[in-house]
């Protein structure tokens, strides 16, 4: 779970563990610089760091570590209009990564929680979709 306190942000650690920074080419920042603005989903949340506003991805999550070392790994090498962008790592004062700080996108919303889309809506998501899957399956390793 992450939370504010005074501005800094707070990392528990149930279930896993940060992981090592082994990825160059990705700059990082302290979680001391990192301010929680609100929770979009559990992991998951708006923040403010020195640079701007963005989605912090928190490895601190249910799912396995090696699901959040391969998004770091893969989300490096994108570079795709319909794919978040990797910006920073966030780390501890050991250096190990704690979350990512991932392109924010205002007014977003899951899928799951849209309840209709007009016909235009529909194409234009579903070409967006399938553009991003199909630069990831023939780009990313």
């Amino acid at each position: 779970m992450v939370y504010a306190v005074d501005h800094e942000l707070h990392l528990e650690y149930p279930p896993t563990k940060p992981v090592k920074n082994e990825y160059p080419g990705v700059d990082a920042v302290s979680s001391a610089d990192v301010e929680t603005l609100e929770e979009i989903d559990h992991g998951i949340h708006k923040v403010k760091v020195r640079t701007g506003t963005y989605c912090l991805k928190s490895v601190h999550r249910k799912h396995n570590v090696s699901c959040f070392e391969r998004e770091i790994k893969m989300l490096r090498e994108c570079s795709h209009p319909n794919v978040m962008r990797l910006f920073y790592l966030v780390t501890d004062k050991d250096n190990m990564v704690e979350a990512m700080l991932l392109q924010y996108i205002p007014n977003a919303r899951q899928l799951s929680n849209i309840e209709s889309l007009s016909g235009d809506q529909y194409a234009r998501w579903t070409a967006e979709i399938r553009e991003a899957i199909t630069y990831l399956h023939f780009n990313i390793e």
